[in-house]
């Protein structure tokens, strides 16, 4: 914030102050000054990291994982850029409603796996991708799904050592203490009685 501060008072100081008193300079100066603070705090929020809560616990070739997911077209485009770390079982997951061919670019993450999975099935893998620190996120590599597919899933790097295509992947609800209990699923439920 206060990189910010310091930006907004060199705009500030580029105002002809010798015409100070004429209403037209004070006006043009204020309206100059509230655009550049605006640009320059929405470029400072830019460079924070989305906290979205965990609520889907991933189960993936023997290991769990707690995701995050990112709904909105504004949550994909930010996914975990600027995170200063993710721990070893925690990740993204970004769903893609109908099924589609993406490509992802990893600007200003940390190294990542790329999951590429279509119905709960792994379809693809990228592992062990490096951060992109360019000034453009466009100047990135783009990392490709191999074909449509439904979701894709960002680990930490190494977490997909052994995973392999064709391999299953199980989705379920984060258990949250006190929440009313979320019961869905597309596989029938079989009541069992002792």
């Amino acid at each position: 914030m206060h990189t910010l501060r310091m930006k907004v008072w060199n705009v500030i100081a580029q105002c002809p102050l010798q015409q100070w008193n004429r209403w037209g300079v004070r006006l043009a100066c204020a309206s100059w000054v509230l655009a550049s603070g605006t640009a320059l705090f929405d470029t400072w929020q830019a460079q924070q990291p989305q906290a979205l809560p965990p609520t889907l616990t991933l189960m993936l070739h023997g290991q769990t994982f707690e995701l995050e997911v990112a709904a909105t077209e504004a949550q994909k485009q930010k996914g975990l850029q600027s995170r200063p770390r993710l721990l070893k079982h925690q990740g993204m997951l970004f769903p893609f409603r109908p099924a589609q061919s993406v490509s992802f670019w990893l600007w200003r993450t940390q190294p990542l796996d790329l999951v590429f999975l279509s119905h709960g099935q792994v379809v693809g893998l990228a592992p062990q991708l490096p951060t992109c620190t360019l000034t453009l996120p466009t100047d990135c590599p783009l990392y490709h799904s191999p074909g449509p597919i439904t979701d894709v899933v960002e680990l930490p790097s190494g977490s997909t050592q052994g995973l392999r295509v064709g391999d299953g992947a199980v989705f379920l609800p984060v258990f949250i203490p006190g929440a009313p209990p979320v019961v869905k699923s597309s596989l029938p439920v079989k009541e069992v009685r002792p």
